[in-house]
């Protein structure tokens, strides 16, 4: 008696197992997906220029009460120069500044985004009428076959081996 439960509960299992493989065997098609992906790039870069400062000129003139008086003086310092003279009771001062060309290194940043977008696209599918393969409806119905001739022949067996499961999970 123990003996023919313990087959009836392995061949209830097969039974389970083989059922579930057919059940969950069958694959659905997936959607399509659009994937974008988005980047962006800082790009630095040294630029030379040159600056032309421009010159200028300042010229004072003015009257001095000693007519007989002469002087002169010259200074220069850098890109400027003065120059001073008194002559016949007139001061004059000239200041002249040269222009001047100035070479400067500027760091540039230059962003540049870049977008790109990846589109999948599906391959037409063949529909297929039956989704149950052929083989797993032979598989079927000879378990079935089976099945039904064992819980035919042990009935007895069955009613034991329900009362067995059922008080397996209680």
């Amino acid at each position: 008696m123990k003996k023919a439960n313990a087959i009836f509960i392995t061949i209830l299992v097969v039974y389970v197992i083989i059922m579930m493989a057919l059940l969950f065997s069958c694959k659905t098609s997936k959607p399509v997906i659009d994937q974008v992906k988005d980047s962006t790039v800082v790009k630095y870069y040294y630029r030379d220029s040159v600056i032309t400062l421009p010159g200028d000129t300042v010229q004072l003139i003015t009257s001095v009460p000693c007519p007989d008086a002469k002087w002169q003086a010259k200074a220069k310092n850098g890109r400027t120069m003065l120059v001073a003279s008194l002559n016949k009771g007139e001061l004059s001062i000239d200041c002249k500044q040269d222009s001047l060309l100035l070479r400067i290194s500027l760091l540039e940043k230059e962003l540049e985004r870049k977008t790109n977008t990846i589109v999948h696209v599906p391959v037409p599918q063949e529909v297929i009428q039956y989704r149950t393969p052929w083989w797993a409806k032979i598989a079927l119905a000879v378990s079935l076959l089976f099945i039904t001739a064992f819980c035919i022949k042990n009935w007895r067996l069955v009613v034991a081996g329900a009362k067995a499961i059922i008080q397996f999970f209680i």
